[in-house]
C-alpha cells in the first residue's frame, strides 16, 4: 500500500509541474484583459482658449467649466504677437505683463492633468505679430529683417484684422529661432502636445504674392539653377518658385518635429489649418498631405468653419490624414453665432464622420451653447465598427481614440488547459488504483 501512495504522489507531482504553466498562462491571459478592458476609448473633445486668467484659481474655475461641458482637451495660446503667457528669458519674447509674472501654462497644466484631460500648447508659428500689439510686437522690433516681404516691398500681410507680420520661412535664422522657442516649451513643461498653427505663407492672391526680398529669390536662384521669379506671373518658373516656397515651410516643420520627439518622443504633434489642402498648397505654402504622409505629424485640426460644408470636409480632412479618421479633429466655430441647431448638427455630423472635434473657442462655447449642447459632449461616442460587407453610407466607424480593447473571447478567464491536464492526472490515478487492486486478488 504504501508503494502504491508514493507512486500516486510522484505521478501527481510531475503532472502539477508540467501544469503550473497553465495555471500561471491562464491568470496572466486573464489579467491582461481585465486591463485591456478598463482602457477607456479617448475620443478628443478639444477646445482652443486665449487664456486671461493670472491667479491658479481663475485657471481652475475656467477650466472646471470646460470639464463640466464634456471637454478633455485644451488647445491653449501659449504664445501670440510675440508674447508669452509664461515667464520667458529669451533674445526677443517677453511674457504678456496682463500676467504679472504669472506661470498661467503651468496652471493650465496643473489644472487639466489634475482632471484627466489634455493641454496642447497652440503655436503661432510664422506669424509673430499684429499693427495694434505694439506696432508689431516684440520679434517685429528686435528682428525687421526677418520679415516677409511683398513684391511691392511692404513687410506686411494687410487683413481685415489689420497689418499681420510674418517671419520669412526662408530664412534658416527664423527657423532656428521658432523651433528654439518652441523646443523651450517641451523642454520645460509637461505638456501633451503642441500644434502648430499658421504654420505658412500669408495668403497669396492676384494682388499680393510674398517671399520677394532679395536674400530669397537669389537662394532661389542658386539651389534651383531657375531665373529671377519677380516677373513670371505664371509659368514652370512661377510653379518652381511656388515649389521652393513651399519646401521652406516644409523645412521648418520637419525641423522642429524631430526636435520635438528625440526630447520627448509621447509628445503629439498637430496641424491646425485651413480644410481646403489644394488652395492651401497654391496659396499657403502648406504641404499637409505630404506632412501626414511622412508622419510629421499625429493629428490634423483642419478648421472647418462652414456650416455648410463640413461634411465635405470631414471627407477630404480624412483623405488628407491618408484615410485614417483617428488622427482627424475637425475644428467648429463656436464665434460665428450659428443657431443652436446648427450646432447640434454639426456636432452629429462629425460624430458620424468618426473623427474628433474641436470648438473655437471655449469661452464662446460655453456662452452660447453651453445649455444646448448639455451632456451630449460627455456621451460622445464614435459609431461601432460595422462588417466589411456594410455598405460606404454605414460604414462610418473608425477609431478617433487613442486606445480601444480588444473584443473579449467567451469565458476568456477560464482554463481549459488546466481542466484536460487535470482530467488526464485523475484518470491515471484511477487507473494505477485499478491495477493496484487487480493485483491484491
Amino acid at each position: 500500500m504504501k508503494r502504491f501512495f508514493r507512486l500516486l504522489s510522484i505521478l501527481l507531482a510531475i503532472l502539477s509541474i508540467c501544469l503550473l504553466p497553465s495555471f500561471v498562462s491562464a491568470e496572466e491571459v486573464s489579467s491582461t484583459e481585465e486591463k485591456e478592458t478598463d482602457k477607456e476609448e479617448f475620443v478628443m473633445r478639444a477646445a482652443w482658449i486665449r487664456p486671461g486668467e493670472n491667479t491658479a484659481e481663475a485657471v481652475e474655475k475656467s477650466v472646471q467649466a470646460l470639464y463640466d461641458l464634456g471637454i478633455n482637451t485644451i488647445f491653449l495660446e501659449t504664445i501670440y504677437n510675440g508674447y508669452a503667457i509664461y515667464p520667458i528669458e529669451h533674445e526677443c519674447v517677453t511674457q504678456w505683463t496682463r500676467y504679472e509674472g504669472f506661470d498661467v501654462l503651468q496652471a493650465y497644466i496643473d489644472a487639466c492633468h489634475k482632471r484627466g484631460m489634455q493641454l496642447h500648447c497652440w503655436m503661432e508659428s510664422f506669424f509673430v505679430g499684429m499693427e495694434d500689439s505694439g506696432n508689431g510686437g516684440p520679434v517685429v522690433a528686435a528682428h525687421p529683417d526677418w520679415l516677409l516681404c511683398d513684391k511691392q516691398g511692404n513687410n506686411w500681410e494687410d487683413t481685415m484684422y489689420g497689418k499681420m507680420y510674418f517671419l520669412n520661412p526662408a530664412k534658416q535664422e527664423c527657423r532656428d529661432f521658432l523651433v528654439d522657442l518652441f523646443m523651450d516649451i517641451v523642454n520645460n513643461y509637461d505638456v501633451d502636445g503642441m500644434q502648430l498653427d499658421y504654420v505658412r505663407y500669408p495668403e497669396k492672391t492676384e494682388l499680393r504674392d510674398y517671399g520677394f526680398d532679395s536674400e530669397t529669390i537669389a537662394a532661389f536662384m542658386t539651389e534651383t539653377g531657375n531665373p529671377d521669379p519677380t516677373n513670371h506671373i505664371m509659368g514652370p518658373v512661377a510653379e518652381a518658385f511656388v515649389q521652393y516656397k513651399r519646401d521652406q515651410v516644409t523645412k521648418f516643420v520637419q525641423q522642429f518635429v524631430f526636435a520635438a520627439k528625440k526630447a520627448k518622443p509621447e509628445i503629439t504633434i498637430s496641424f491646425s489649418v485651413a480644410p481646403d489642402f489644394d488652395y492651401g498648397e497654391s496659396n499657403y505654402m502648406q504641404s499637409v498631405r505630404l506632412w501626414m504622409q511622412m508622419k510629421y505629424g499625429q493629428l490634423l485640426v483642419p478648421m472647418c468653419y462652414d456650416e455648410n460644408a463640413v461634411a465635405s470636409q470631414i471627407a477630404s480632412s480624412v483623405a488628407a490624414a491618408g484615410g485614417d479618421k483617428s488622427k482627424v479633429i475637425i475644428g467648429l466655430s463656436a464665434q460665428s453665432r450659428f443657431s443652436e441647431e446648427s450646432m447640434l448638427s454639426q456636432i452629429e455630423a462629425v460624430r458620424k464622420g468618426g473623427c474628433g472635434i474641436a470648438f473655437f473657442e471655449g469661452r464662446s462655447l460655453l456662452r452660447r451653447y453651453a445649455d444646448a449642447i448639455g451632456d451630449r459632449l460627455k456621451e460622445y461616442k464614435l459609431p461601432e465598427e460595422v462588417s466589411e460587407e456594410a455598405s460606404d453610407e454605414e460604414n462610418l466607424s473608425s477609431s478617433s481614440q487613442v486606445s480601444r480593447p480588444s473584443p473579449r473571447p467567451e469565458n476568456p478567464s477560464f482554463p481549459w488547459g488546466v481542466a484536460v491536464g487535470l482530467g488526464i492526472a485523475l484518470a491515471a490515478a484511477i487507473s494505477l488504483l485499478f491495477v493496484w487492486l487487480k493485483k491484491k486478488k
